[in-house]
């Protein structure tokens, strides 16, 4: 490297090397090229194994204000999302079966979409019943 810069960058006395002031002040530099260089090859072997493309969302009308299609685009960062099918659960899976869609949030239990279809819990919700004060059916 200083035969290239024609400067010398190292002061070598005896077995001790340190740097000399242009060292010092190459130092940065040469760091960042080398942390530019990992960042190239990082993303080149992450272009080369990711998931891109695009993936359309169908989505149990229950949950279509809380689960949106950003939800995939944060966990995929590099898919581009859609959740514009807002249908029970039963049509849901068919049209996964036609593949009109290609991830399906549901409100069911796992044994409903059977061997067909591979199911991960998503969020766990717990329902209330609200009556009014002084309700019969409040002290049950």
């Amino acid at each position: 490297m200083e035969e290239e810069l024609g400067s010398q960058l190292f002061d070598r006395i005896g077995r001790t090397v340190r740097l000399t002031e242009l060292g010092r002040a190459f130092l940065p530099r040469a760091r960042a090229l080398i942390s530019d260089l990992e960042a190239a090859r990082t993303a080149v072997v992450e272009g080369s194994t990711s998931i891109t493309g695009s993936v359309c969302v169908g989505v149990n009308p229950h949950y279509r204000a809380v689960l949106s299609a950003s939800v995939v685009g944060y966990i995929f960062s590099q898919i581009s999302s859609s959740a514009r099918n807002e249908e029970i659960t039963p049509l849901l899976l068919e049209r996964m079966r036609s593949g009109a869609i290609d991830v399906a949030v549901v409100v069911v239990p796992l044994q409903m979409c059977g061997r067909e279809f591979q199911t991960f819990p998503l969020i766990e919700e717990k329902l209330y019943a609200a009556l009014p004060n002084g309700h019969a059916l409040g002290k049950r």
